[in-house]
Parts: C-alpha cells; sequence; structure tokens
C-alpha cells in the first residue's frame, strides 16, 4: 500500500514538474538610439540620404532609434549643412550628436 502511495506521489511530482518548462531563447531586435543636443530644435536630419525628419526635442530624454552600423548623418538649417558625420553605432548604444 505504501508503495502505491509512493509511487502516485512520485509520478504526480514528475509531471507538474515537467509542465512548467518553458524552453527557447528570446531576444530583442537590433537597435541603437540617436539624440540632439545645443539648438537642434527644428534642425533637418537625414540618415544615409533617405528621407529627412525634424527634430522636436532635444536631450537625452528624446532619443531617436536606428539600425545599428555605419550610417551617414547630415543635418540641415534653412537648406544649408550645419552637421555631416559619419558614425559607426553597435547594438543598444547611444550616440549624442551636438549642433552648433
Amino acid at each position: 500500500m505504501n508503495l502505491i502511495k509512493l509511487l502516485i506521489v512520485s509520478t504526480a511530482l514528475f509531471v507538474v514538474s515537467g509542465c512548467g518548462y518553458n524552453s527557447g531563447v528570446k531576444s530583442e531586435a537590433a537597435a541603437s538610439y540617436l539624440y540632439f543636443t545645443g539648438t537642434a530644435e527644428g534642425v533637418d536630419v537625414s540618415i544615409d540620404n533617405v528621407h529627412a525628419f525634424t527634430v522636436t526635442k532635444t536631450g537625452i530624454a528624446n532619443q531617436y532609434r536606428i539600425l545599428p552600423g555605419k550610417h551617414l548623418i547630415v543635418i540641415t538649417r534653412d537648406s544649408q549643412v550645419i552637421v555631416k558625420r559619419e558614425l559607426l553605432l553597435g547594438d543598444g548604444h547611444e550616440k549624442e550628436i551636438y549642433v552648433p
């Protein structure tokens, strides 16, 4: 009788402990971030000669997501190039760009 109880309890423990295991690797998409300081509000930023966007807020709290890798950053104000810089960004890196 004790042997039957021991087998039932052991089987129940094996079944319950096996149900909670979740295998697999979870990874996030690769991303880097740019943020602008100085007099950057209202400037147009073009990354890799793609359609420009306008910076509305500056500082580290206002970051723009970008893929890691090598990028050409061109910043213009009133159709005049202010900053032209080539950057190499790694996964998870943040880069400050000062706009004079």
